[in-house]
Parts: structure tokens; sequence; C-alpha cells
């Protein structure tokens, strides 16, 4: 957060980059600009400007980080409030944890597509 504010802050919504967001086990998420939503909630703003994100992502990804969010009761980016943690805590409790989330969807993908193979011969 702190290195967020140092180079952002917006004085109105208008100087926002639009967050993108998707339709995720039905509710919109976004996929990106997490603290830059947060840092504008915190600045006073209640509404910011989206874009449907057109990217191709990981969508098994995004639905367990969907049902992770879910499961701490974080349902709008209010809900981060009194969650911010220093970059080596965020490192630990969230990048080392999606690490092996997709280290687990990549053994999952090549068993998967092992027995495929082994079907098709």
């Amino acid at each position: 957060m702190a290195q967020v504010q140092t180079w952002w802050w917006p004085r109105h919504v208008g100087e926002l980059s639009p967050v993108p967001v998707v339709v995720l086990g039905g509710s919109i998420a976004a996929t990106d600009g997490h603290t830059r939503a947060f840092a504008a909630y915190r600045a006073g703003l209640r509404a910011i400007p989206v874009v449907w994100d057109a990217d191709e992502l990981e969508w098994d990804a995004c639905r367990v980080c969907v049902d992770w969010r879910r499961a701490e009761g974080i349902r709008t980016i209010i809900h981060l409030a009194g969650r911010v943690v220093s970059p080596t805590m965020y490192a630990e409790l969230w990048l080392d944890r999606c690490r092996k989330m997709y280290e687990g969807l990549a053994e999952r993908f090549t068993r998967t597509e092992g027995l495929k193979l082994a079907e098709r011969l």
C-alpha cells in the first residue's frame, strides 16, 4: 500500500485506470488492480471505473482464488480493511499460496493430459 500511495493518489475517479473484472461463480471479480482499488477506497472513492477483462486467463486458478476470497468473508474491497500486510507477509501469505496452487493445477493438468493420451493409444 505504501508503495502504491507514493506514486498514485487520485484526487477524483477520472484519474483512475479501469480495474479489469470478470463474472466468475455468479459474481464480479477483479482480475488485477486490487491494491489500486483498495487505495481508491482509502482515498474516499466509493466507485471506480472497471473494464471487462478480455484476456485469456487460467480459469481454474481464478475460481480457486475466488473461493479463497469467499472463505475469508471478503465480498467487496471494503473487506480488505485491516488486512493490509507487509510485502514480506504478502509474499508468504499470498504469493506462496498461489505458487502452490499453480503447481497443484499443473500436476492435475499433467495427469489429466497423460490419461487422455493413454486413452487415445
